[in-house]
């Protein structure tokens, strides 16, 4: 059998100074950074941090009332561009033709800033035990090269792999396409729920499934929830390509693990900020920049991207 790498490690924070408003079109019109009323669209992979950055930015500014909207990346990206959110929170910033079809429409290209590390993580049903697959492995399994469960190595289940997301315009299918290098995949082994919650059920009900989510649902080693669904499922560790950092040994989606380049399938995530210089979207975004909405991002168990991060192993 496969041995996975452990190691223990302690984070420590070094404080960082606030990010800058950020700056856009203007009016003559009052506004304010901590008060008054907007809605975002947020990608749904990201929620969970999103909701705990929320909680805290609304306690400390109760005049403050941000509405998020959780969809797909696709739709987020696209209610921005649509004026029906200030704020976008993705896993990547827009495209040329999108800044410019919002510079053609209102003159101005939103600000767009990455703030923290994501990564995609698959997970298993309880009954499969094939958790440790190499990089070059997940990719022939999204490719197709890779069909059955017992064409793995240590594969223990003679069904066919069947790949389940939460939704056809998720940031995951964009990540897993880049990764294996393909421009589609195989719609007859996939299974398109809803949110990352359904991914997490459906695994849990059939042992055939690898689940594919955003690993911020099972992170958060404080939440309840998280480490409930965690307790419910069995997480892959991958292990990177030859000459790549950690090649060798087999990692999952920890934050330890992010920092170190090991883990194979990280993302970036980004704000974009649509909203004036001064106004809530701007105050909004510069707290989850500032070294307390960093912290949240830490404390959710994503990798803060401002603020440094000092790993030691302890031996």
């Amino acid at each position: 059998m496969r041995e996975f790498t452990s190691y223990r490690f302690v984070f420590l924070f070094i404080a960082a100074g606030v990010l800058q408003a950020c700056s856009g079109g203007g009016s003559g019109e009052k506004r304010s950074n901590t008060a008054g009323e907007i809605t975002i669209s947020v990608d749904e992979t990201l929620s969970p941090v999103i909701e705990e950055e929320l909680k805290v930015f609304h306690a400390d500014y109760p005049e403050a009332h941000i509405t998020p909207m959780y969809v797909s990346e696709q739709e987020a990206i696209r209610a921005l561009l649509l004026d029906s959110a200030v704020v976008a929170i993705a896993t990547r910033g827009l495209t040329p033709e999108e800044e410019t079809q919002f510079r053609n429409k209102h003159k101005y290209t939103p600000k767009s800033q990455r703030i923290a590390v994501d990564a995609v993580a698959l997970i298993l049903n309880k009954a499969n035990h094939d958790t440790l697959l190499t990089a070059e492995e997940v990719r022939s399994i999204f490719r197709g090269e890779v069909t059955r469960w017992n064409e793995l190595e240590d594969g223990n289940i003679q069904d066919e792999i069947r790949i389940v997301f939460d939704n056809p315009y998720s940031s995951t299918i964009a990540a897993v396409k880049k990764f294996a290098g393909i421009e589609k995949l195989d719609s007859s082994r996939m299974v398109a729920v809803k949110r990352n919650r359904d991914v997490i059920s459906y695994v849990e009900n059939n042992p055939n499934a690898m689940g594919v989510i955003g690993v911020n649902w099972i992170s958060h080693p404080q939440d309840s929830a998280a480490q409930a669904f965690l307790g419910s499922i069995n997480l892959v560790g991958i292990a990177p390509d030859e000459g790549q950092p950690g090649y060798g040994q087999y990692y999952k989606p920890y934050q330890a693990y992010l920092a170190q380049g090991y883990y194979p399938i990280p993302r970036d995530v980004y704000f974009i900020n649509a909203g004036m210089s001064v106004g809530l979207g701007t105050g909004f975004v510069s707290f989850l920049a500032s070294e307390r909405g960093q912290l949240i991002i830490f404390r959710g168990g994503l990798l803060p991207a401002r603020q440094p991060v000092r790993l030691i192993n302890i031996r």
